[in-house]
């Protein structure tokens, strides 16, 4: 853990580069368009956030952003069991409907659910710093903690695509500025 971030005395972002279930996943260019965005106006680092098979997603990523200097890519690097280490040292954590999102949940982080095709009621985060964004389309939910299908009907991942990068950066601000 010591060797992924060091000593930053910068607040930490944490954003999910990828999900279990691709249908749900932001997208490399979504996620290179938000970072930019936030480094824009925050002193802090971008933690990115992914399994093993996520680091050519997150190397990609890092390789996009402009501030590269202050993104750590943490994709592959860290085991499950070493997770909410990191997690913990999180100011923020963006990410989809995911089990590493659940995970910051449960560790009181900062969030910002982009819950795309997911049913909300079937299980959702449930701490009070939780803001969960979700488009209202007659196709969502599609995606129930038991059945979860692994391609849009409709064939656009509309529930996640029409959720923008300002509408994400937007609600980030606010939390930001809380902390």
């Amino acid at each position: 853990m010591q060797q992924v971030l060091g000593s930053i005395e910068k607040p930490l972002i944490g954003i999910e580069v990828s999900s279990g279930n691709k249908m749900k996943e932001l997208g490399e260019k979504k996620i290179v368009g938000l970072v930019d965005k936030l480094m824009e106006v925050i002193d802090a680092c971008v933690v990115l956030i992914g399994s093993g098979q996520d680091i050519n997603t997150a190397d990609n990523i890092s390789a996009s952003v402009k501030k590269t200097e202050r993104i750590i890519n943490a994709a592959g690097r860290l085991s499950l069991a070493e997770l909410p280490a990191l997690i913990e040292r999180l100011s923020l954590f963006i990410g989809v409907d995911s089990g590493i999102t659940y995970m910051a949940d449960s560790l009181s982080i900062p969030l910002i659910n982009i819950a795309g095709p997911a049913d909300m009621q079937d299980q959702r985060p449930v701490g009070n710093n939780s803001i969960i964004l979700q488009e209202k389309l007659e196709c969502v939910p599609c995606s129930h903690t038991f059945k979860a299908p692994y391609e849009c009907q409709r064939g656009d991942r509309a529930c996640i695509e029409s959720v923008s990068i300002e509408e994400i950066y937007s609600v980030a601000m606010k939390m930001i500025s809380r902390i």
